[in-house]
């Protein structure tokens, strides 16, 4: 009884502990913070005095300049070093919303981020296309009813085209019949939707990208070829079109036509419920998965979170496809590479089901049922599944983008284990190239890059190409790590062994190259075409003592050949004393 006395007042002083702590967490005055965001709108407000609304606009004042002066450039600054990389506009907003940043500092974004291309590429498709959003809708209210698939090929044209005219062109719809009823009347002072040219167009979204996000496009801006494709999805996704699947040629004035628009689709913005003891299990699972020594409690609470979002949202979710694939990466660090196919290859079909096939995700998880297929030893279907990731990471992000360098790279090791040399290098090649490009030729990842190749060089026997592409590996590396680094002397032996493996396949090289000369100076050692063709040949000498040897010998160097049957009493002869010569050591 006394034990249980203890225990109970233990209990109220701990808790009375916890109220305390949490009093003076959220008590104090100095905590806390009254922001008021109507304070510049145009609504007139009423404040008890003046003071009030000074200390309002303070507290306002500075809550911004720590957004601007400390949020901004540290979400900048990982996407600088690649910590974080936005793939297109959906994943930039989810980004930026995170981090408690709006849309409208997209400009703020662009600016600083100039060291790094690739996310300012990004920025810049998602500034564009929420301009052109809007110029869209202004252009459909202009639009008869009966004429939408004409005027949206059109306004597309003038967006993605080469150089779209103005006027009555080939767009322009000619209709035989036109119906009584006009649904939707031009107003006044506006002209058709069919006179819209391209600079008109692009002249709109650089006014609108400068005043919803304060920044500037360069002069004379244009959308490049290789990036048409993630503009056109961009657009598409923002205004509900949908259009043909098929390849668009983008270097012609009008690439588009009315019947490529397959249809509208309305676009709806809801809450989606979430259920939180399910996320909860989930982010606890895939925290104490990243801890090496707790795998099995986090398999334990991923299979339950994935119980949980079964029975709340049903089989077909994001959350789902989240679990299944996180229980797909468990399996493969225990090398249970069979159920790490069956759990990816669910997630697999969920992304496709929730996100849609052209959706980095998708491609994602695409890429990881390659991985695994690999380590099963089943080349073919990994190669299949990893060339499927690399065609939607390229349709999503366009042709340079940091998953793309990986994913060229995981083709060429598989056609490698495949022993298609030749085509493994053209994938390397191509990682080496889009790498290049977004990290620069002395990056790190260029120098692994090199040393890859360098071996695919060197498996084709190929070790000048092979000792050049290491020595540039040995250089990078040299500028980067200190001497006595590891991986600078592993390097150095690597570029050891492919030049004297070179150079001893050069002087091989030469040694052949004066055995053929030899060769050719020396009669009795020549070919065997050389033999056949002289054998073949009518013009060879007849009775001599030198055919006679010959015909003895069998030929040149020793080789024996049926000799054509004679054609006059000379040589009847000569083999009859041929023959005879050779009968007499018997």
């Amino acid at each position: 009884d006394d034990k249980d006395k203890k225990k109970e007042e233990n209990k109220d002083t701990d808790a009375t502990k916890d109220t305390d702590d949490t009093k003076e967490l959220v008590e104090p005055d100095d905590v806390f913070l009254n922001l008021n965001p109507n304070l510049y709108s145009t609504a007139s407000l009423v404040f008890s005095s003046d003071d009030a609304r000074k200390s309002s606009e303070a507290r306002l004042k500075e809550v911004s300049d720590f957004l601007v002066n400390t949020i901004i450039p540290s979400l900048v600054q990982d996407f600088v070093e690649y910590n974080i990389t936005p793939v297109d506009g959906a994943t930039l907003s989810q980004l930026m919303h995170l981090r408690g940043i709006n849309m409208r500092y997209l400009g703020k974004l662009a600016t600083l981020s100039e060291k790094s291309p690739t996310t300012q590429a990004v920025i810049l498709c998602e500034m564009i296309c929420r301009a052109a959003k809007y110029l869209f809708t202004e252009h459909l209210r202009n639009t008869e009813n009966y004429q939408l698939s004409h005027s949206i090929a059109h306004f597309l044209n003038c967006f993605l085209g080469s150089n779209t005219r103005g006027g009555v062109g080939s767009i322009q719809p000619q209709f035989a019949l036109q119906p009584a009823v006009k649904f939707a009347a031009p107003a006044k002072g506006v002209t058709s939707p069919f006179k819209l040219t391209r600079a008109d167009l692009w002249q709109k979204i650089v006014s609108s990208v400068r005043e919803k996000f304060q920044f500037d496009l360069p002069q004379n801006f244009s959308v490049q070829t290789n990036q048409s494709i993630p503009y056109l999805r961009s657009i598409c996704l923002k205004v509900g079109i949908q259009i043909q699947a098929k390849v668009y040629s983008f270097a012609v004035d009008d690439p588009f036509t009315a019947d490529a628009i397959l249809s509208l689709f309305p676009l709806v913005k809801d809450i989606r419920p979430k259920s939180i003891d399910a996320q909860e299990t989930l982010d606890a699972g895939r925290s104490l998965f990243q801890q090496q020594d707790r795998t099995d409690i986090a398999g334990q609470l991923l299979e339950q979170a994935l119980s949980l979002i079964t029975s709340v949202y049903g089989p077909i979710h994001p959350d789902a496809a989240t679990c299944e694939s996180s229980l797909a990466m468990l399996a493969y660090q225990e090398q249970d590479i069979t159920s790490a196919i069956a759990h990816q290859t669910r997630a697999v079909i969920i992304c496709e089901r929730v996100h849609g096939l052209d959706h980095f995700d998708t491609s994602h998880a695409y890429a990881n049922l390659a991985i695994f297929y690999q380590q099963a030893n089943k080349p073919k279907e990994a190669l299949a599944f990893m060339s499927r990731s690399l065609y939607l990471t390229q349709l999503v992000c366009g042709p340079y983008n940091p998953d793309i360098i990986s994913q060229y790279q995981n083709i060429a090791m598989i056609l490698n284990d495949m022993n298609k040399d030749e085509l493994a290098l053209k994938y390397f090649n191509e990682a080496l190239t889009a790498n290049d490009s977004l990290f620069g030729k002395n990056s790190v990842s260029s120098a692994i890059i090199c040393h890859y190749i360098a071996k695919a060089y060197d498996k084709i026997q190929n070790h000048r190409e092979a000792m050049s592409f290491q020595k540039r590996n040995y250089t990078i590396l040299s500028q980067i790590l200190a001497p006595n680094d590891l991986r600078l002397q592993e390097s150095n032996f690597w570029l050891n062994e492919f030049t004297s493996r070179a150079v001893k396949k050069q002087i091989e090289i030469k040694q052949q190259d004066q055995i053929n000369v030899s060769l050719k100076l020396a009669p009795g050692a020549r070919p065997i075409s050389e033999v056949l063709k002289y054998v073949q040949s009518t013009n060879r000498p007849k009775s001599t003592k030198r055919a006679n040897s010959l015909s003895t010998a069998g030929g040149f160097g020793g080789i024996r050949q049926a000799t054509p049957a004679p054609s006059s009493s000379s040589s009847s002869s000569t083999s009859t004393s041929t023959s005879t010569t050779t009968e007499k050591p018997k």
